[in-house]
């Protein structure tokens, strides 16, 4: 919860400040506000892709060991 909040408060502190500031372009700001609302809310991070995972989707994976490698 600390983080959601602490993430809220940023967002209205980047808010009220935006409007005679002006250090971010558009879009930079976008980004950064999207990314605390998206933490904010609790949404979960993007999972990190795994070998099955990309099976699942047609894509072949490859795993290659260092002794793969020593071995030529």
């Amino acid at each position: 919860m600390l983080p959601r909040l602490e993430a809220q408060r940023q967002i209205d502190s980047i808010n009220a400040m935006s409007t005679g500031f002006g250090g971010m372009t558009g879009f930079e700001r976008q980004r950064y506000v999207s990314r605390l609302q998206r933490q904010a809310q609790g949404a979960p991070a993007a999972a990190k892709a795994t070998p099955a995972g990309l099976a699942a989707m047609g894509v072949s994976v490859v795993v290659i060991t260092a002794e793969d490698t020593a071995n030529g």
